[in-house]
């Protein structure tokens, strides 16, 4: 089992660093006194999902004319967050279009569907997540700029869930396949497809059903843990274990 092309691993283990330095400028982040997140627990996807004005200067806070607030502070960190989101957006656009081709070339049927399906998903996916860095960068500058945001965040996860929905069936397809080699490979194969699917499948839910908390227990729970699992497999396969 060597389908993948020796630069997925070296694009997702780009994506994994550049996303741990997220997770660090998040943790940076400070929540207003009141602050509603809607049972979310990650700021930055809640500000993602904001419902407008109020909803964004509420989980935000407000800035202080000396700059010395949490308003203020939590502004800061954000506009760096979505600066770095810029290259995120794009090692994740260059991640699924790989493995959209490697679902393309699979040749079991409905394979070439599927990987052409992957890649348009997450083009769209990618292009509502530039939108939506603009929209917070604006309201950042002024709130009353943030009424778009949801409007582009919403159809951003929706895309994003699924293509990765989508490429689970890639996943499912070398876990089964006869060529495989070993039993962990086969193993990490349909870890990777089950947290893939279970991710795609709440999160679609969460974006259809208008469910924020889906959307993120779907990228904590699901996203995030298979991209450790297709770290693992990649590894394995470039050692050929």
């Amino acid at each position: 089992m060597k389908p993948f092309p020796g630069l997925a691993l070296i694009v997702l283990l780009a994506f994994m660093v550049l996303s741990l330095v997220m997770i660090a400028t998040a943790s940076r982040f400070q929540l207003p006194p009141g602050a509603n997140l809607r049972g979310l627990k990650q700021l930055g996807i809640a500000v993602e999902l904001s419902r407008g004005r109020e909803d964004f200067v509420q989980m935000v806070g407000s800035p202080s004319k000396d700059g010395d607030s949490i308003g203020a502070r939590n502004r800061f960190w954000l506009r760096l967050q979505q600066f770095l989101d810029f290259p995120f957006i794009a090692l994740y656009l260059a991640l699924f279009w790989i493995l959209g081709g490697v679902e393309i070339s699979a040749g079991f049927p409905g394979a070439l569907f599927l990987g052409v399906a992957v890649r348009v998903a997450i083009v769209f996916a990618a292009a509502f997540d530039v939108l939506e860095d603009i929209a917070i960068l604006g309201a950042i500058r002024d709130d009353a700029y943030a009424q778009p945001i949801r409007g582009f965040g919403l159809p951003k996860w929706g895309f994003f869930f699924l293509a990765v929905l989508l490429v689970s069936v890639l996943f499912f397809y070398l876990c089964f396949h006869s060529d495989a080699a070993g039993g962990l490979d086969r193993a990490l194969a349909a870890l990777t497809g089950l947290l893939l699917a279970a991710g795609g499948l709440l999160g679609l839910a969460g974006v259809i059903r208008g469910r924020d908390v889906f959307i993120g227990w779907a990228s904590s729970y699901g996203v995030a843990p298979a991209t450790v699992a297709l770290l693992a497999l990649l590894i394995l396969l470039r050692k050929g274990i």
